[in-house]
């Protein structure tokens, strides 16, 4: 979770430009609204009136904006014991540039998220990303994908894999890019992709020792398959995916010995339904298996099944759903994997024009494999989302969640309050 900021010059030009274009602003009446297109949501639908126009340069249009969030943390370390609460300010610039072309795409796009705690500045956190991505059109049933970035995350105390006494988050770089091509034939298409992770992960400074080295957690990831779907019917289609992975980390072993190198492999079938704007989304399973170098650890497989389907139950109101099941790699000591199971609902409520409602939960199970540990995470929240002009929105979220722990070699149990209020200026 990253609340976070500090107020800069750049927040109050774009701010001054927000009022002077607005600065009397009142919340609309609902007006009539059609149906959303094919694909669109209540959040996601148009709204010319109070959609950045943005900064044209050639056949470029440039989108600045700032982002200022102010969080209360109720257990900012997430211990389930002698608790600490805090105050975190974060300032989020970003721009982006896309083309405005009738055929292929590029777009590029580049920000921060800096976090100042206003007690636990051992806590405070400075994260980027550049990132770029295009389309080329091959033929009027087939193009080119392309796109990849670079980033710098941090990780919290008090996460899975962190250090049990990290003093400081934990930064560390990932780097990514992915080649996809997609062809459409009559009632068939094939989509074929490939895919590249790199984690690289900084020391960590513990809080009564030296630092901690990382090096036994960077790797690099490979993933490659293919999708073919057939049009049974009109907005219905059925399709088969097969993908493969290669996770390949830096030291062939860790500090404790053990060998994490492993590989993988999806299969599964499943229909993607599209009936216009009402339903859309698409449902599947079949079997996954990961299989480890380290003859110490037992191969990990078994069911998998998920998707996303959206419903526009009315003009106003659209839910979501989504579910997952896959394997995720770990670095806790005696476990290849963890087998995550999630699962989560939200919904999206237009009060008036420019007031947006949101609510959700979501629910995972992280089953630590070769291991007596089950971990659970329930996190619910709501929100509100207000465009008071083209210039500048507002927002206000509230998120509880609770995590528990059961097994031999658990962690902490514990529950987090936080309450986030922000606000958007754009061009």
């Amino acid at each position: 979770m990253k609340p976070s900021s500090i107020w800069t010059a750049g927040a109050v030009v774009a701010l001054g430009m927000a009022f002077a274009d607005g600065a009397s602003a009142q919340i609309e009446p609902k007006k009539p609204e059609a149906v959303p297109a094919r694909g669109e949501t209540v959040a996601t639908r148009p709204r010319p009136e109070l959609a950045p126009l943005g900064k044209r340069i050639g056949t470029f249009i440039a989108y600045p904006k700032m982002g200022l969030d102010e969080t209360y943390n109720d257990n900012v370390f997430a211990v389930e014991n002698s608790t600490k609460d805090d105050f975190i300010t974060d300032i989020k610039p970003e721009v982006s540039l896309e083309s405005d072309w009738s055929n292929h795409a590029l777009n590029f796009s580049s920000g921060a998220d800096i976090g100042r705690y206003a007690e636990y500045s051992r806590l405070n956190y400075e994260d980027f990303f550049v990132r770029g991505d295009g389309r080329l059109d091959v033929s009027r049933d087939g193009a080119f994908y392309l796109g990849g970035g670079v980033a710098r995350e941090h990780e919290d105390p008090g996460e899975p894999d962190a250090p049990n006494d990290a003093k400081n988050p934990t930064e560390y770089y990932l780097t990514n890019g992915f080649g996809r091509y997609i062809q459409s034939f009559g009632k068939f298409r094939a989509t074929g992709e490939t895919t590249f992770l790199r984690l690289a992960y900084d020391k960590t400074n513990t809080v009564d020792g030296p630092s901690q080295s990382n090096t036994g957690r960077d790797r690099n990831i490979y993933n490659f398959g293919g999708r073919l779907g057939y049009e049974f019917q009109p907005s219905y289609e059925g399709f088969v995916r097969v993908t493969g992975n290669v996770r390949k980390y830096d030291n062939k072993r860790d500090v404790g010995g053990v060998e994490r190198n492993s590989d993988g492999y999806e299969s599964v079938a499943g229909v993607s339904l599209d009936l216009g704007q009402v339903l859309f989304g698409d449902v599947y399973a079949g079997y996954q298996e990961q299989f480890f170098y380290d003859s110490g650890f037992n191969d990990v497989g078994g069911f998998t099944a998920g998707g996303t389907l959206t419903w526009n139950v009315t003009t106003l109101t659209t839910l979501n759903a989504r579910a997952a099941r896959i394997i995720q790699d770990t670095t806790q000591a005696g476990s290849p994997a963890i087998l995550r199971t999630t699962g989560g609902l939200s919904a999206d409520h237009e009060l008036l024009r420019n007031l947006i409602l949101n609510a959700g939960v979501t629910i995972t199970n992280d089953d630590y494999q070769d291991v007596d540990r089950n971990d659970y995470y329930y996190i619910g929240g709501i929100g509100a989302r207000y465009l008071m002009n083209r210039h500048l929105y507002a927002n206000f979220g509230y998120q509880f969640v609770h995590h528990s722990s059961d097994g031999d070699v658990s962690d902490d149990d514990y529950d987090q309050n936080l309450i986030r209020i922000g606000l958007e200026a754009q061009l």
